[in-house]
C-alpha cells in the first residue's frame, strides 16, 4: 500500500519513519548507519532543515525534524532515500526487477 501524502499542518515539527520493503533489514552494518547519518546531515543542511534527533535500528529509522515547509521535508527525504537506496542496492548486489525482465 502506498504511503499517504503529508498534509500541511501548522506545526513545523515532523516525526518521519523510514523502513525497508517488507520490513527488511536496511541498516545491517555500522557502515550503513554511518552512510545514512551522513546523508541526513548533508541533505538537511542543503534543504535548510534541522534534524533534532534520530534513532536508527536494523530495519527502520525514526527522525524528528523541524522544517519550515512540508515541501522542503519531502524534497530532503526523497534525496536521502534515493541516495541511500542506490547505495544499499549496490552494497547488497541487488538489481531492480526491471533488470531481470531483460
Amino acid at each position: 500500500m502506498p504511503r499517504v501524502s503529508r498534509q500541511s499542518v501548522n506545526s513545523q515539527y515532523y516525526h518521519v519513519m523510514v523502513q525497508g520493503i517488507d520490513k527488511e533489514k536496511i541498516f545491517k552494518k555500522d557502515t550503513m548507519k554511518i552512510r545514512y547519518i551522513a546523508l541526513l546531515t548533508n541533505k538537511s543542511k542543503l534543504n535548510n532543515i534541522l534534524i533534532i534527533s534520530y534513532c536508527i535500528m536494523p530495519n527502520h529509522a525514526h527522525i524528528l525534524i523541524k522544517a519550515e515547509k512540508t515541501e522542503q521535508l519531502s524534497k530532503m527525504m526523497s534525496q536521502i532515500n534515493s541516495s541511500y537506496g542506490k547505495f544499499y542496492n549496490k552494497s547488497e548486489n541487488r538489481k531492480s526487477k526491471d533488470a531481470y525482465a531483460k
